[in-house]
């Protein structure tokens, strides 16, 4: 159900009108903003935690914030679902506003002794003088909390939103210009099956791709795959100073003979025609199709891609390319030297690996920065690697000496031991890349609890600096959810015995010293102040999405199945 602020009574839904002021302009240019505010039923919370966003709640804030404005907010009583007469508040017309929407109890002013019960954000919106707009819709749901993906139905009931492909492990989740949300591909994998993401494992691969709107909430088609795949690659193309938007699809398993095969294919799919256009043979991934790669945008305002290791067909050298969309690959390289391996081999094959780009990793004769790609552990067929190595990027020049391996390098290892299918998360705010858990052995053997710390400053990690997570396991998701205070989520993976519901965060502390000393912010590792996931879940895509929900699509739980998405809501 859907009504105005000045007749709200309690409901699944409701709307509020504001006028948004400009600076200067007459009642005639003012813009007007419909916001409609819908309260969404947790599925799991804490323990003694309520799955209801109204429950208890007696306030209800507004807070508009954006670039080049102060952020401006209002607050109403919030009496069994009756909302005071009022409107949002007024803030000035711009690009890249955004409404916040809180439930409180006794009052949102944390420091008058609030409690902030429920929260939800609009996606970011481009308002302008005149504009009248179609309602905005503000999803609220009881902080840390999961939640399924919701809309409003034809009838104004609030439904769970269902995606429209169910093979969803090794699927690509990569947000567009407009915020929305494209998702490519994807993998079914046999029942009995021991590991997501061995060819040997799956049972189809998907043509499937769609849009997930954090507006509306709605999975919907966009365009076919002009060939299958699943554990590829997927990176959206532009720069600061060359718009674009496309999204380059490269590799990942294909189905072929009967088999599941790497793939050398390129395709590029259009955010304006919606449609995936498969690039001509000359232009697919050169010396071999992979899979399992790592890929991240080197050259961004040439649209210049840098793709290190895979698992491939035929068997790979261990090779790093550079690719060019409309050109092919650009240029190609050979990843760590190889003490063993095939004998004519170039480098170490390397998948399941990590990749990080560290925009200040170094610095050039003249004192700019040097931006890096820095690869960490992995596994081959000879088994599990310690080997980190970075490869930094010089101005791009058309080809392969642009980019060169650092054989300089502070550290070339791991701490303590090899490692394969961890996570590595760059927190620009602590100047650390956290190296989460992991499994020292091939086949999903012998998981790790150990968090390793490497300090970009020093380019190294230090001897005894470390964290445990809470249970040792592998192939968890790990997410920065908030810059502010440094915050990286963990969510399920695989432990000893199989996949798991459990979430953790790395969250910062504040330590003074006694007798009103200094006070420094230190990580630590908090295991018992997030609930569960509604599904165990291993081999996930995690994604933060444009109103700060982190979403968690695919992967596999018990016996192999495949869980429906959600959305975890954070503190």
């Amino acid at each position: 159900m859907r009504i105005r602020l000045t007749t709200l009574v309690l409901a699944f839904s409701w709307a509020v009108t504001v006028a948004v002021a400009g600076c200067g302009e007459e009642v005639g240019a003012t813009a007007v903003l419909t916001v409609d505010v819908v309260t969404v039923k947790a599925a799991k919370v804490m323990t003694g935690a309520s799955t209801d966003p109204v429950k208890d709640a007696t306030a209800i804030k507004f807070t508009a914030s954006g670039a080049g404005m102060d952020a401006v907010s209002v607050e109403y009583g919030f009496d069994a679902g009756v909302v005071g007469s009022g409107a949002l508040p007024e803030f000035q017309v711009g690009y890249e506003r955004q409404m916040t929407v809180e439930l409180c109890s006794g009052t949102c002013d944390l420091e008058a002794g609030g409690t902030i019960l429920s929260r939800g954000r609009s996606v970011l919106l481009k308002i302008l003088e005149g504009d009248k707009t179609k309602p905005k819709t503000v999803f609220v749901a009881p902080l840390n909390s999961f939640v399924p993906p919701s809309k409003v139905g034809e009838t104004d009931a609030i439904e769970t939103s269902k995606i429209i492909g169910s093979e969803r492990v090794g699927a690509t989740v990569t947000e567009l210009e407009d915020g929305t949300l494209l998702i490519i591909g994807g993998a079914k994998i046999k029942a009995g099956a021991k590991s997501w993401y061995r060819p040997d494992d799956i049972e189809s691969v998907s043509n499937k791709a769609e849009i997930y709107d954090p507006q509306s909430g709605v999975f919907t088609s966009t365009g076919i795959l002009t060939r299958a795949r699943s554990h590829h690659a997927a990176i959206k193309l532009g720069g600061p100073n060359k718009a674009d938007g496309r999204v380059v699809v490269m590799g990942g398993y294909e189905s072929k003979a009967g088999a599941f095969v790497p793939t050398m294919s390129v395709e590029i799919y259009d955010p304006v025609t919606k449609t995936f256009t498969e690039e001509p043979e000359n232009r697919w991934l050169a010396g071999a199709g992979r899979a399992l790669m790592t890929a991240g945008l080197a050259y961004p305002d040439d649209g210049v891609i840098f793709l290190a290791g895979g698992i491939s067909d035929p068997v790979d050298r261990g090779a790093w390319l550079l690719y060019q969309p409309g050109r092919g690959t650009a240029g190609a390289g050979g990843l760590t030297p190889a003490e063993v391996g095939p004998e004519n081999g170039k480098g170490t094959p390397r998948w399941n690996h990590t990749m990080t780009f560290l925009p200040t990793y170094g610095k050039s004769a003249g004192g700019a920065s040097i931006p890096a790609f820095v690869l960490m552990g992995g596994e081959n067929d000879l088994g599990t690697l310690s080997e980190v190595e970075a490869y930094q990027l010089d101005p791009w020049n058309g080809g392969s000496s642009s980019v060169r391996r650092d054989v300089n390098a502070v550290t070339t290892a791991l701490p303590a031991t090899a490692r394969t299918l961890h996570s590595a998360v760059y927190v620009p705010g602590q100047g650390i890349v956290w190296v989460i858990g992991g499994f020292e052995d091939k086949e999903l053997t012998r998981p790790i609890n150990r968090v390793e710390v490497f300090r970009v400053g020093a380019l190294s990690f230090t001897d005894g600096e470390y964290l445990d997570l809470a249970e040792a396991r592998g192939g968890v998701s790990a997410t920065l959810i908030e810059t502010a205070t440094n915050t990286v989520f963990i969510a399920g993976g695989k432990g000893a015995g199989g996949p798991l519901t459990r979430t953790e965060m790395i969250v910062e502390t504040k330590v003074c010293q006694e007798g009103g000393g200094a006070c420094v912010r230190q990580p630590s590792i908090v295991s018992d102040k997030t609930p569960e996931m509604d599904s165990a879940r291993v081999g996930q895509a995690a994604i933060l999405d444009p109103t700060s929900r982190l979403l968690l699509l695919g992967g596999v739980s018990a016996d192999n199945a495949i869980p429906d998405p959600i959305f975890y809501n954070p503190l």
